[in-house]
């Protein structure tokens, strides 16, 4: 069984597929997206820009079927450290978890790959019980 973190990550790619396509996302949908970004979270885009958590979220509002036809897959998601026991002395490691995947955007006139470090914080607010702190993207070559 996947860790719930994990299953986050393809869980928020799935609605990321739909929202850019245009097709099946809801504004339920959006709601859910914001509610598993932590206030402070943080992105590093591959070109090595901080993007904060209030300027992605405007972007991604107005992106919204800016991509008909995409595709998200995730590969090669594992579970790095962290997520361990519910104990209530329960150490930092057990409230954070981090994973690293690779993000395979696929589409006929543009697509790409990229390989992502995300951390995550316990939260009884987000979906999954994870709320994203932050990430880290990085090129892939062309396949």
């Amino acid at each position: 069984m996947l860790h719930p973190a994990v299953q986050e990550v393809v869980r928020q790619h799935d609605f990321i597929e739909q929202w850019l396509g245009g097709q099946g996302a809801t504004e339920a949908g959006w709601q859910v997206f914001c509610g598993a970004l932590a206030d402070r979270f943080e992105m590093v885009v591959p070109d090595g820009a901080v993007v904060r958590r209030a300027d992605l979220l405007e972007g991604f509002r107005s992106a919204r079927g800016a991509r008909p036809g995409v595709r998200i897959e995730i590969r090669n998601a594992a579970l790095l450290s962290g997520g361990g026991s519910d104990d209530v002395g329960a150490s930092v490691a057990a409230q954070t978890a981090t994973v690293r995947y690779e993000e395979w955007q696929l589409h006929p006139t543009l697509e790409n790959q990229r390989i992502s470090t995300a951390v995550f914080e316990r939260s009884e607010a987000a979906p999954l019980g994870w709320a994203w702190l932050c990430l880290h993207e990085t090129w892939l070559p062309q396949q």
